[in-house]
């Protein structure tokens, strides 16, 4: 019942029209988590991740059914099909920004605008672009 309750609540944002970039791409979909997880059903959510963490509740794969990690591929296909990025980042770099995300919010019960742009300007792309450049 609570994640049929999560999954009809949980929108996934449409990105920006192409031309577009992956720090454009970035703030769309964290902005549109983070509006998200700020109405009602929020702190039913964190409640429910910090359970898990302490494994007395479905984990957060489980509740999401993967749409962070299927967000983050849409953005790394549409930063791979714009020249971007090179390929693809491996899954552990992939996963890193949803997760430090998640962790801001299970931590402080929202995730600011401030947070959002220091997450993709300072670890994000940052981080995409290394972990795909050939050497």
């Amino acid at each position: 019942m609570v994640r049929a309750a999560a999954a009809q609540k949980a929108d996934i944002p449409e990105l920006p029209a192409e031309p577009s970039s992956l720090r454009e791409d970035f703030l769309v979909i964290f902005q549109s988590m983070a509006a998200q997880i700020h109405q009602p059903p929020g702190q039913l959510v964190r409640s429910l991740l910090a359970a898990s963490l302490a494994q007395q509740a479905p984990s957060m794969a489980e509740l999401s059914w993967g749409m962070g990690s299927n967000m983050m591929q849409a953005v790394a296909s549409r930063a791979v099909s714009r020249g971007e990025l090179q390929a693809a980042p491996a899954p552990l770099a992939l996963r890193a920004p949803v997760d430090l995300f998640k962790q801001r919010f299970i931590s402080h019960g929202q995730v600011e605008d401030e947070f959002i742009r220091q997450l993709v300007d300072q670890i994000a792309v940052p981080l995409w672009t290394a972990a795909t450049r050939k050497e």
